[in-house]
């Protein structure tokens, strides 16, 4: 992962503040996991939320 194991372990246990969204995807397809993004229009501008499904 060219991650230095401090950095693996912050990263298991959540803490994902120091990375762009572009780059954890790219950590994860090198891991060999697919991302997929959905976006759906909600009616009434209401909150959206996020969803993490196992495949």
């Amino acid at each position: 992962m060219d991650l230095p194991k401090p950095k693996v372990s912050e990263l298991r246990n959540g803490a994902t503040g120091d990375y762009s969204v572009e780059r954890l995807y790219r950590l994860l397809n090198n891991l060999g996991v697919g991302v997929t993004v959905v976006l759906e229009e909600l009616p009434d501008w209401t909150k959206g939320g996020v969803a993490v499904r196992d495949a």
